[in-house]
């Protein structure tokens, strides 16, 4: 009876359980126009359409991850709601910004899982974070989205894979963790919803793809 009890309720509120981790903190190195998480697209900031993700959910926490010399970026998040935490070293990669975000979590006893988002993914549709959040089940623990056969964001994972995800390095991200777990299930991502923008021919495709 808990058991059903327990699935009924995350078929009611799937992310009930679920903190929700934006990365935001990449210096846009490769783009040349600029801060590419605040460039226009669609009439909204780059930023703004990851941000804007699983607002009509309930989740059980909203952290996004900035850099320290990223207040405008801080300020867009938390006009959106989201709790922000600062990581200090987003020079020495993607992997630096997972870990103090992971930290930040699991400090939150009622979290359950991490639904890990990039703030430059502005095409992911909520239909697909659905599909991660479901695919996780008590023998599963993590899920990952792939895409021409390369596994990529986003990515959920369950409270017991936190320590391995607090002790990456470099700026792999959570793929080796993944690759390294022997329960996992992996959920197929569109090409259109695995764009993400680096450099200004990215947001010139992603702007055609909008106006399409």
């Amino acid at each position: 009876a808990e058991i059903t009890g327990a699935y009924k309720a995350a078929q009611a509120e799937p992310f009930s359980d679920t903190a929700v981790l934006l990365l935001a903190a990449g210096e846009s190195q490769r783009y040349a126009d600029g801060d590419k998480l605040h460039a226009d697209l669609g009439g909204r900031p780059v930023l703004s359409h990851a941000a804007g993700l699983l607002m009509d959910y309930d989740v059980a926490a909203r952290v996004a991850v900035v850099g320290a010399d990223q207040p405008s970026r801080r300020i867009l998040l938390e006009s959106e709601g989201w709790q922000i935490v600062v990581n200090r070293n987003n020079s020495a990669g993607q992997s630096t910004s997972l870990k103090v975000g992971i930290q930040a979590i699991s400090g939150l006893r009622d979290v359950k899982h991490v639904l890990v988002l990039l703030a430059d993914m502005p095409f992911v549709s909520e239909t697909h974070l659905l599909s991660l959040r479901r695919a996780i089940a008590p023998d599963i623990s993590a899920a990952m989205s792939i895409s021409s056969d390369t596994l990529c964001p986003p990515a959920i994972f369950s409270r017991a894979v936190f320590d391995q995800l607090a002790n990456i390095s470099g700026d792999t991200g959570a793929r080796h963790v993944f690759r390294a777990l022997e329960h996992t299930a992996t959920i197929p991502l569109t090409e259109s919803e695995a764009i993400d923008i680096d450099t200004t021919e990215d947001l010139a495709r992603a702007t055609s793809a909008v106006t399409v």
